[in-house]
C-alpha cells in the first residue's frame, strides 16, 4: 500500500503514538485538529482570534454566543480555505453556516464543515493499484444563543463528526476504520457599552468536549480536540466614523500531557492518558505536565491582532499567532481585510466579504502561506 500524501498518516496516527520519540516535546495530541481552525476570515486575520471582537455578519462564527448581538434577522456564512498549499495541493476546509432568530427568545444556527484531507492512492505490495480513496471528515452541528441581559449572553453547540481518514486496514496491532463521534461547544460574551468613545469585550469559550474517540484500536485512546479560549478586545473610536480594535487571545489544550517515560516505557512524571477519561483531562491537563507550572505555561497558545473599520464599510486586519518554542513553536504572520454592509435590494439584505493570507514564521502549521476567503449574507428587516 503506498500513501501519496504521508500528512494523512500524520493526522490520523499522532495521537496514537504520544508516548513515543515522534513527540518529544510532549505535545497534548487530539484528533479532528480542522476544528481547531479559524471559523472564518476575520479570526484568521487577527491571529486565529478574536473571540471578543465586536459581532458583526463577519466574525459571528468564531463564537456561538455573538448570534445574539446581532441585528440582522438572518444570514448565511461561506468560508474556504485551501490547507496545507507548501506540501500538498488537494486539502482544504470548507464551511457553511446559517442562522435565524426566533420569534419568542433566542437564536439558533446550523452549521456544515467539509474537511477534504486529500487523496490515497492505494497499491499492493507489489505495487500494483487498488484504486483511490478519498479522505475527508465531515462535522454537522446546530447551535442556540441567547441574551442574559444587556451586556452578557451565552451559547451551547452540539456537534456530529465523521471521519473517513483511511480505508478499512489493519496495520500490525492497529485496525483502522471511519470514526463517528459527538462533542458540543459552550460559550460566553460581554459586550461592552458601544455608545461610548471607548469600551471593553470579552469571552470565554470551551470547544470539542467529547468522548475519545476510536479509529479501530479497542482501548479508544484518542482524545478530541477539546481547547479553552479566553479573550478580551478593546475598542477605541476614532473621530465619528472610525473604529480601531486590539484583540488578545489565550489557547490551552484541554487534553493530557504526555508523561515522562524511561528507557523501558514506564513512567516517570505525569499521568498516563490510557487511564485518564475525557472528561477528567478537562481538569487535571491544567495541572499534569511533567515538569510542572512551567511547562503548563508554555502549553499557553496566544494570539494579538489589531482591526481598522472606517465607515463600517472598509475594514483592515493584521495579527500574530504564537505557540511556545518548548511546544510547537508555531509562529503565524497575519494579514486581512474586507468590505461590509454592501447593501442591495434597498436596505433588505446586505453582504459582507473578507479574506486573510498567512505567512509562516516558525514551525510547522497547515496554516502557512494560505488564505481564506468568507462570504456572508444577511437579511436585515
Amino acid at each position: 500500500m503506498r500513501f501519496r500524501h504521508c500528512f494523512n498518516i500524520l493526522f490520523l496516527f499522532f495521537p496514537l503514538f504520544t508516548f513515543s520519540q515522534v513527540n518529544s516535546k510532549r505535545i497534548p495530541l487530539g484528533t479532528f485538529d480542522f476544528l481547531l481552525y479559524p471559523t472564518d476570515a476575520h479570526s484568521l486575520s487577527v491571529g486565529m482570534g478574536g473571540f471578543a471582537s465586536n459581532p458583526n455578519e463577519s466574525n459571528w462564527t468564531n463564537n456561538q454566543s455573538k448570534l445574539s448581538f446581532l441585528e440582522a434577522k438572518s444570514g448565511v456564512n461561506i468560508s474556504y480555505s485551501p490547507v496545507a498549499r507548501g506540501h500538498v495541493s488537494d486539502m482544504s476546509l470548507s464551511r457553511l453556516n446559517a442562522y435565524s432568530k426566533l420569534k419568542t427568545v433566542g437564536v439558533i444556527n446550523l452549521g456544515l464543515q467539509y474537511f477534504n484531507s486529500g487523496t490515497i492512492d492505494l497499491r499492493d505490495e507489489d505495487g500494483n493499484s487498488n484504486g483511490i480513496f478519498h479522505s475527508y471528515t465531515l462535522a454537522i452541528q446546530t447551535g442556540y444563543s441567547m441574551k442574559f441581559s444587556k451586556k452578557l449572553s451565552g451559547g451551547l453547540i452540539f456537534r456530529y463528526v465523521n471521519a473517513h481518514l483511511l480505508p478499512r486496514q489493519i496495520f500490525g496491532q492497529y485496525a483502522v476504520r471511519p470514526a463517528s463521534t459527538l462533542n458540543s461547544d459552550l460559550s460566553v460574551f460581554y459586550q461592552g457599552d458601544r455608545t461610548k468613545q471607548h469600551y471593553f469585550n470579552g469571552a470565554i469559550l470551551i470547544e470539542n468536549i467529547g468522548p475519545k474517540v476510536s479509529f479501530g484500536d479497542y482501548k479508544k485512546n484518542n482524545f478530541q480536540s477539546t481547547v479553552f479560549k479566553i479573550g478580551g478586545t478593546y475598542n477605541q473610536k476614532i473621530q465619528s466614523n472610525d473604529l480601531l480594535s486590539f484583540n488578545i487571545d489565550f489557547h490551552k489544550l484541554l487534553m493530557p500531557t504526555p508523561p515522562l517515560l524511561n528507557t523501558e516505557g514506564k513512567i516517570l512524571k505525569g499521568l498516563n492518558p490510557y487511564e485518564t477519561s475525557s472528561l477528567s483531562a478537562l481538569f487535571s491537563s491544567w495541572a499534569d505536565a511533567p515538569d510542572g507550572v512551567k511547562e503548563e505555561i508554555n502549553e499557553i497558545m496566544f494570539s494579538i491582532g489589531a482591526t481598522f473599520n472606517h465607515a463600517d464599510k472598509l475594514v483592515g486586519r493584521i495579527g500574530y499567532f504564537n505557540d511556545p518554542k518548548q511546544k510547537g513553536d508555531r509562529k503565524l504572520l497575519t494579514l486581512g481585510g474586507g468590505l461590509q454592509h454592501i447593501q442591495f435590494k434597498g436596505d433588505k439584505y446586505q453582504m459582507n466579504v473578507d479574506i486573510s493570507v498567512t505567512v509562516g514564521l516558525g514551525g510547522f502549521t497547515a496554516l502557512n502561506r494560505t488564505y481564506m476567503l468568507t462570504l456572508n449574507l444577511s437579511k436585515t428587516n
